[in-house]
């Protein structure tokens, strides 16, 4: 008898559920709800990071910059011409898919090590360009006063901000997943495993490369928007290397190539930093040695480690079922 309902489709009923209810059960402040849009934003990039880390082999240690882009994009057209949010949103991904595809072009030749580096010093330049274009970007000093999201004419609540959130979450994990699942998605895989052996079977690798690039940069224009319009201020600060470093352990940790990694690592990712607030300068330290844990003990990260739990079980549960079995036929 076939099975009405995947085990995927029960898993993904149980998160949204989690999700939807979450901030009712738990009576969250504005504090911690706070905690969980920015936990619900790192997830949404993660989650372009992981297509091309996970699916492609493409190293990012800058996406922060990609981030920075699609937040100053959108505060600037928030706070210049006034412009709606939908508006902000769309150029937002515009210009950091535009700025994905430049990056990609001058880097997709690049070795892992190589393009490391690139996108890391690719971070540093959109930072400098924000601390020292004064005149557009505020410099040191940000830009303020950026306008909240408006829901019927009045500015939407953090509560409402977080289904916000959640809704464009599930937007991204949906294009994802048909992504992945999809010729694109399998050319990615085999540019990942075996570029060569792609290539000769007629995959332009560097095309394949190009797009991947262009659409993880556009993931983190959604989730810059969306922050921008969440602090309602933004300055260069918060789109350091540090900001990298935690979306790539995301990815990381969670389980790279796993479509439910970026979850995984995102919840782990983004309660760490509140659980040691006190040793908030020892955070770079911290996720260093969870990379190295993790590396070490759970090679395919958490959501590898959980796999690894149900097979056992799953085989010691027919062993089991086998024995009883064998033991009823000799009665």
């Amino acid at each position: 008898m076939k099975k009405i309902i995947s085990n995927r489709a029960v898993i993904n009923l149980i998160l949204a559920a989690v999700a939807i209810l979450l901030p009712v059960i738990s009576k969250a402040n504005d504090y911690i709800l706070n905690v969980m849009i920015l936990t619900l934003l790192y997830i949404l990039l993660s989650f372009g990071l992981n297509l091309l880390l996970g699916y492609t082999g493409q190293i990012s240690i800058g996406h922060a910059a990609f981030y920075s882009i699609g937040a100053y994009t959108t505060a600037l057209l928030s706070v210049k011409l006034d412009a709606p949010f939908i508006v902000c949103l769309i150029f937002s991904i515009i210009v950091t898919f535009l700025f994905g595809i430049l990056l990609g072009f001058t880097s997709h030749k690049l070795d892992a090590i190589f393009l490391a580096i690139v996108t890391m010093a690719f971070g540093n330049i959109i930072r400098l360009v924000l601390m020292n274009w004064r005149e557009v970007t505020g410099g040191i000093n940000g830009i303020r006063n950026i306008s909240g999201i408006m829901l019927f004419g009045e500015k939407m609540t953090k509560f409402q901000f977080y289904y916000l959130a959640l809704f464009f979450l599930a937007v991204i994990m949906v294009i994802s997943y048909n992504l992945v699942n999809s010729k694109t998605g399998r050319a990615f895989m085999a540019v990942r495993d075996a570029p060569i052996a792609a290539e000769s079977m007629g995959i332009n690798v560097n095309r394949y490369k190009l797009l991947i690039f262009a659409i993880s940069a556009a993931f983190a224009g959604v989730a810059g928007s969306l922050y921008a319009k969440l602090v309602g201020y933004i300055s260069p600060d918060a789109f350091t290397a540090d900001m990298s470093i935690r979306f790539l352990t995301i990815v990381i940790v969670g389980g790279l190539g796993s479509f439910y990694g970026p979850l995984a690592g995102g919840i782990v990712v983004g309660v760490l930093p509140e659980l040691l607030r006190s040793f908030e300068s020892f955070s770079m330290v911290a996720y260093g040695l969870m990379i190295v844990l993790v590396l070490k003990f759970a090679p395919r990260g958490i959501m590898g480690g959980i796999e690894k739990v149900v097979e056992y079980l799953k085989a010691k549960f027919k062993t089991g079922t086998k024995k009883d079995a064998s033991a009823g036929g000799t009665k």
